[in-house]
């Protein structure tokens, strides 16, 4: 019933949408994100990054492109891997828009191979770079990834070793606006983590046995309020939201336990009522199995993206989205990619009219409930 209800009201409010657009783009774009405002997708092209504008179209831009490209806020800066350095190795980077210039950041005295670090993100404010590096550990030539933001635009900053240990690699992939909370994972198998402040936290959630670990932190909303994580075997797949004012947790609704798939998330909206992301069993095609979708998660409820296109009135051309790259911030801009029969994959980009406020849903929702009334009297 509640899937129905939050349909209707989707259908009232994007109905005859005159700012609302969907656009394609060819599958060699790979989008991983889209910036904090929505105006700037990112990802990879051809053999390195690259991003888009409306006004610009695609852009590559080089780099190196192991690990991941995410943008800042304004979309003007982005973090992602490039070379550089006296030995021309793979290092964590920034790539600023208005100079045309990747900027590296080093490692931690310790390289594997060509690899000195690897970026995977940015801070909303554009300053700190995020990933993990390496470091020499008490056992001579060996070596472990390790959490390295990068807290300021100085190309001779060293990177900051959140956790030194040699038992396992963490990674740093999620920040606040201002790179003072970050999260990710730690130590390989530990669970989801967050460092506030440089003080760690784990993701843990007592099911009714004990603490167990949550999976790896996804994304951290500008004010470093929410945090979301995927889900594992130990949420039943669900994705989970953590209010880190009130130290509370909730876990999305999973309507494809049944089939044994588990959540895997990309963003979650400033204010923590939308988070985007995907349900895939285990082994599954991502491009083809995969149910992608936005958890409301004041209403609990869980909507396929593909059904929130058609109620806009959005032409997909036959192409099922499935593989979802980023939300903005506002929870009204996404970006994927959708999957048509015989055809290549394609790449979206999905703006919808400004989500109502709370109060407006619950209108929408009463009348929702009002007009299936009728159908059922009528």
């Amino acid at each position: 019933m509640k899937k129905t209800l939050i349909s209707t009201a989707l259908a009232v409010l994007f109905a005859g949408s005159a700012s609302a657009s969907l656009q394609f783009f060819s599958n060699s774009f790979s989008p991983s994100g889209v910036s904090g405002d929505g105006s700037t997708m990112v990802g990879l092209s051809g053999s390195g990054w690259a991003y888009w504008t409306q006004s610009t179209g695609i852009v590559e831009i080089g780099g190196n492109s192991t690990g991941r490209i995410q943008a800042s806020d304004d979309g003007t800066r982005f973090g992602a891997s490039a070379n550089g350095g006296p030995n021309n190795w793979r290092q964590f980077a920034i790539y600023d828009r208005g100079t045309s210039s990747w900027t590296t950041y080093g490692d931690l005295s310790y390289h594997s191979g060509t690899n000195g670090s690897t970026g995977y993100g940015i801070s909303g404010d554009g300053l700190t770079v995020l990933g993990q590096a390496y470091y020499n550990t008490t056992a001579p030539g060996s070596t472990a990834a390790r959490v390295n933001p990068v807290t300021n635009n100085d190309p001779n900053a060293t990177p900051y070793n959140y956790d030194p240990n040699t038992v396992n690699n963490g990674r740093i992939q999620a920040s606040n606006f201002d790179g003072t909370i970050v999260g990710g994972y730690d130590r390989g198998t530990n669970p989801g983590t967050i460092w506030v402040n440089g003080v760690i936290q784990q993701m843990q959630y007592d099911f009714g046995s004990g603490l167990v670990g949550l999976a790896p932190v996804q994304d951290i909303s500008g004010d470093g309020r929410w945090i979301i994580g995927d889900g594992n075997s130990a949420s039943l797949g669900s994705a989970y939201l953590y209010d880190r004012i009130n130290d509370s947790y909730k876990f999305a609704p999973n309507p494809y336990l049944a089939n044994a798939e588990i959540a895997t998330v990309t963003s979650v909206s400033d204010d923590g009522r939308f988070v985007f992301g995907r349900y895939l069993r285990s082994g599954f095609n991502p491009f083809v199995d995969a149910h992608i979708f936005v958890w409301d998660t004041q209403l609990d409820t869980i909507t396929d993206l593909n059904q929130i296109a058609d109620l806009a009135g959005f032409d997909r051309q036959g192409y099922t989205f499935t593989l979802p790259g980023g939300m903005s911030s506002d929870g009204r801009t996404f970006t994927g990619q959708g999957f048509k029969s015989g055809n290549p994959t394609q790449t979206f980009y999905m703006q919808l009219d400004p989500v109502p406020e709370p109060a407006t849903m619950s209108v929408l929702g009463l009348a929702a409930v009002a007009i299936l009334r009728k159908r059922k009297k009528s």
